[in-house]
Formats: structure tokens, C-alpha cells, sequence
């Protein structure tokens, strides 16, 4: 009995935990753009940031998991850090840098609700990647499911008609403007949901047969992260880093992104222990809700359009309806 409460306490907090990660993250970087549009800061350094802190997190995870002892530390270190996996694990932590740096530039184009609807397309890239790298079969109802994802994203990203004849010529020019961030935002958030679903599905396959805990797997990943995000840093920004230093447009809004940033994966990757396809979903649900009310009434960037009233319930089915695993029949004992 007091197993069943604790995991259903387990299971309320996984909910709440991946509701506030899902959105609080979208929510504060489209707010950290749109808010220093006068004084930016440098995404690409924001990330590397974000990686230097999952460095320090798992770093003081795995010291607190072998009972603050230094020889099971180092042994911990010296077994897993020199191990080929490090060379395995290279190729993902360097698509988790480009995804994050993807997905801040997405927002500086898209509104938090258009992003939290057409992100889920990860699923879709996710499933194709299983069939593909895993030959994993999809039932008819999966299958379904990602049709009603994709065409709820399509209706999400569809244009509205341009102005009517009667209106101003400067108002067709900005939703001109308007279409065409639109469009460059989609097609980077696209590129994300690749670089997601591939690093989902490659790190399934490396991970089989391996008993490495969360928190040396996460420290494997972020060491090697943290390299490829500061010379991206340097090779994307170095003149700007050079003219007006690397914390440039810095402010407590973009600490607050970096932080989510660094503890958002420790946060998923601990709950999905907790949290079922049905709580998951429910908790995208969730998100896509709270985003959509705050980018409408709080920032002021969203305008609520027929097709994205179409396409937005469409994409919270689908999400529903991919996690659904019908319950298996019972075997008749003989």
C-alpha cells in the first residue's frame, strides 16, 4: 500500500515537474528575445553555458551517488570516461548543442504556442528513426496517430490570406514580414526535430546491454558537449564575443533560460521513471494550454487563427493516441 501512494505521489509530481519544464523553458526564451531586441545576447553562448552547468550538476550527482567517497569517484570517472563509449556518445552530445542553439533561434521567429504545437513533430522524426535505425514495426493505430500529428502541425503552419483590398499597404508588408519568419522559423524548428528524433533513437541503440547510471551517462555527454558548444561559440560568434565580450546582453531572464536549459534533461530523464505515455501526454497538453494563454493575453505576440484552432486539437489527439498501448488480452491458464 505504501508503494502504490508513493508512486502515485511519484506520478502527480512527474506531472507537474514535466508541465513547468515543457513550458517554462519555450516560455522564457521567447520572452528573453523578444524583450532585448535592443541589447541581445548570443545564443551560442547561452548555450555553452547551459552545458558548463549540466557539467558541474552531474558532476556533483555521481560524487553524491558513491557516497561523497574520491576512490569511487575516480573510479567511477576512470572506468566510464576512458571507455570507447566516450567516441559512441560524441555523436549525439554534438546534435543536443546544435538542437539547443536550433531551437533558440526558432523562437526568435515563431510565438511560444506555434513552437509548442509544430515541436511536436519530434514524435513523427522519432518514429521514422525507430522503423529506420531499429527495424521497429509500428502498429496501424501508431501509424494513424503520426498522420493526425502531421497534419495538425501542416494546419498550425498554414498562412492566412494577405490583407483584404481596402487595407493599407504598410499592414500586407508586415504580415509579409510576418510569413516569412514564420517560414524561417519552421524550417529550423524542422531541422530540430531531426536532430531529436535521431539522438532519441541513436542513444536507444548505444545504450542496450550497457548498465552505465543516469547521472555518469549524463556527465559523459555533457563533458563532450560542453566543447563542441564553446568552440561553436567561437566559430559562430568569435567577433562578438571579441567586441563586446562573451555576457553580452546578459540578464536575469537569460540565466534563468540557461538554467532551465541545463536542468531541463536531469528533470525528464528522472521523471520518465515516474511518468506513463498517458501522464506525458496529458502534461504536452498542458503545456501547449498554458503557452498558448500566456503568449495570447501576456506577450501579446499570438494571434488565434482558424487553423491553428483546427490544427492545435488535432496534435494534443495525436499525442494521446501515439502513446495509447492497448492492454494486452489476459491468457486463459488450462
Amino acid at each position: 500500500m505504501g508503494a502504490e501512494s508513493d508512486n502515485s505521489l511519484m506520478k502527480w509530481v512527474s506531472l507537474i515537474l514535466l508541465t513547468l519544464q515543457n513550458s517554462a523553458l519555450v516560455l522564457c526564451i521567447r520572452y528573453s528575445v523578444i524583450s532585448q531586441k535592443d541589447s541581445p545576447y548570443l545564443a551560442s553562448t547561452a548555450v555553452a553555458m547551459s552545458e558548463s552547468m549540466k557539467v558541474v550538476v552531474s558532476t556533483l550527482m555521481v560524487i553524491y551517488t558513491v557516497g561523497y567517497s574520491p576512490g569511487g569517484f575516480i573510479r567511477d570517472v576512470s572506468q566510464h570516461l576512458t571507455s570507447f563509449d566516450m567516441v559512441k556518445i560524441s555523436v549525439p552530445s554534438f546534435l543536443y548543442v546544435v538542437q539547443n542553439n536550433l531551437l533558440i533561434a526558432a523562437l526568435n521567429y515563431l510565438d511560444a504556442a506555434t513552437y509548442q504545437i509544430s515541436y511536436q513533430l519530434k514524435i513523427f522524426t522519432t518514429a521514422i528513426f525507430s522503423v529506420v535505425m531499429l527495424g521497429r514495426k509500428l502498429s496501424y493505430l501508431k501509424w494513424f496517430a503520426l498522420t493526425i500529428l502531421f497534419v495538425g502541425v501542416s494546419l498550425v503552419q498554414l498562412p492566412q490570406d494577405g490583407s483584404a483590398d481596402g487595407e493599407a499597404k504598410q499592414a500586407s508588408e508586415a504580415e509579409q514580414v510576418a510569413l516569412e519568419g514564420k517560414l524561417v522559423g519552421g524550417v529550423i524548428l524542422l531541422c530540430a526535430c531531426f536532430t531529436s528524433g535521431f539522438c532519441g533513437v541513436y542513444m536507444e541503440m548505444i545504450i542496450k546491454g550497457h548498465k552505465v547510471s543516469l547521472w555518469i551517462r549524463n556527465l559523459q555527454i555533457a563533458l563532450i558537449s560542453v566543447g563542441f558548444s564553446f568552440f561553436g561559440a567561437y566559430q559562430k560568434d568569435g567577433d562578438k564575443i571579441a567586441a563586446n565580450g562573451f555576457f553580452q546582453g546578459y540578464s536575469q531572464i537569460v540565466w534563468v533560460v540557461i538554467t532551465l536549459t541545463a536542468l531541463g534533461g536531469f528533470i525528464i530523464s528522472t521523471v520518465m521513471k515516474y511518468a506513463d505515455n498517458i501522464t506525458k501526454g496529458f502534461a504536452c497538453a498542458v503545456s501547449i494550454i498554458i503557452s498558448t494563454v500566456l503568449s495570447y493575453f501576456i506577450m501579446d505576440d499570438f494571434v488565434l487563427t482558424p487553423t491553428f484552432m483546427a490544427g492545435a486539437p488535432l496534435v494534443i489527439s495525436a499525442v494521446f493516441l501515439y502513446g495509447y498501448e492497448p492492454k494486452k488480452p489476459k491468457e486463459k491458464s488450462s
